[in-house]
């Protein structure tokens, strides 16, 4: 296999850790959520709250080595079917869950694995997880009997027939695996510990948002126009002497994904919304966004979340912005028209030559450490965060 490392895990560089991506996938109630929890030091709860797609992250230290392991808990239905087909291109690894208590749940992972096949063939490692072995321990639950009446071995037809690893767990009593060593902070000052936040951008197809975002995590600027699903980014910088840790979320141009952008709304920090400046129709497509935020259930969190609207395209010649008339007939540039209307920022922007693309994010990122509770941050800093996972097509984390 390609770029992989001695573990079979594809391997991602950073200037601060090494970085995996692992998804995990399951019939719905099989216990993801709570495995990933269990991972990840959480308490284990008997409640159940379906997922749509869900995002951890935590670093470990495994073998004297510090990782980043980004995690994404899947839906356990199929409706969300271009999610799932981008998250299996996005990951480093997979899990496939099932539960012991829950024949139907295993038949559930040949079609996962027909998928996993199909879009990435053999070129990624799969761990097929039975769980829920504290409520099944006799000797045969590992044999099941399918819809088409066939007596087979779960561990054999995972490991023989298609080729994975397989482990037995139990999310509620924490067996079957090894919990995380939580890298610690060596420094004292709350203040000095990472600042991580979720940023995603909306915008009509072509506007420029991948650019904008390329060039923001130092990517080479391109005229070429790739469609885009939903990719994830990573940029940390420094910002009012915090070390900032910005995950963005670069979403798709159309409105075929109405579920992916209602979450990455839902769970994002922060929203960027992209226009270009020739193409006056993508900014009056921008109110049919603005009016999805204020939908949104997240406006009701305990802080207002920044919006920000980027101009891109300023490099083009005799372009001019769009012109607005206030109540008293008078007219009024863009920027007023954003803030009286929405209470948005604006920044003019040009992904080609990079003017003021870091100051669009640095606004959002003002807002962010000025207005959020404190102490609302910093306790979020010292365990796993959850955010939108929608994100995900070719690979483009870049550092």
């Amino acid at each position: 296999m390609k770029n992989q490392t001695k573990d079979g895990l594809k391997k991602r560089t950073s200037a601060y850790l090494k970085m995996f991506t692992v998804v995990v996938f399951g019939e719905a109630r099989v216990g993801k959520t709570s495995l990933c929890k269990a991972f990840l030091g959480e308490t284990f709860s008997n409640d159940y709250e379906p997922t749509i797609e869900d995002f951890y992250s935590t670093q470990i230290v495994h073998k004297e080595k510090n990782y980043q392991v980004d995690i994404i808990d899947t839906c356990g239905t199929e409706n969300f079917p271009a999610m799932r087909r981008v998250a299996i291109n996005k990951a480093d690894a997979i899990v496939l869950v099932y539960s012991l208590d829950n024949p139907l749940s295993f038949e559930r992972l040949e079609q996962l694995q027909d998928e996993i096949l199909q879009e990435r063939g053999n070129n990624v490692p799969v761990m097929v997880v039975a769980n829920k072995s504290d409520v099944v321990l006799d000797g045969h639950a590992l044999e099941i009997t399918t819809n088409g009446g066939k007596h087979i071995n779960t561990k054999y037809v995972a490991e023989k027939e298609w080729g994975f690893l397989w482990t037995i767990t139990s999310a509620k009593m924490a067996w079957g695996f090894t919990m995380p060593k939580v890298k610690e902070d060596k420094e004292n000052d709350k203040d000095s510990y990472l600042q991580k936040f979720t940023i995603a951008v909306f915008g009509d197809s072509g506007v420029g948002k991948t650019s904008l975002i390329n060039r923001l995590v130092g990517l080479k600027f391109t005229l070429e126009h790739i469609p885009t699903v939903e990719d994830f980014h990573v940029k940390h910088l420094a910002f009012q002497n915090k070390t900032c840790e910005l995950q963005i979320i670069d979403t798709s141009g159309t409105y075929e994904f109405p579920a992916m952008r209602r979450v990455a709304m839902d769970k994002a920090d922060a929203l960027v919304l992209v226009y270009s400046l020739d193409r006056h129709d993508s900014f009056t497509k921008l109110e049919r966004y603005m009016d999805e935020i204020r939908a949104s259930k997240s406006s009701t969190k305990c802080f207002e979340k920044p919006v920000i609207v980027v101009s891109n395209k300023s490099d083009l010649p005799n372009m001019s912005e769009p012109r607005f008339v206030d109540k008293r007939g008078l007219n009024v540039h863009v920027s007023l028209h954003l803030q009286v209307k929405y209470g948005c920022f604006w920044v003019d922007t040009s992904a080609k030559t990079g003017d003021n693309v870091e100051d669009a994010f640095h606004k959002v990122l003002d807002h962010l450490l000025n207005n959020c509770d404190k102490r609302r941050k910093i306790s979020q800093t010292n365990r796993p965060r959850r955010i939108s996972s929608l994100l995900y097509g070719r690979k483009k984390i870049s550092r």
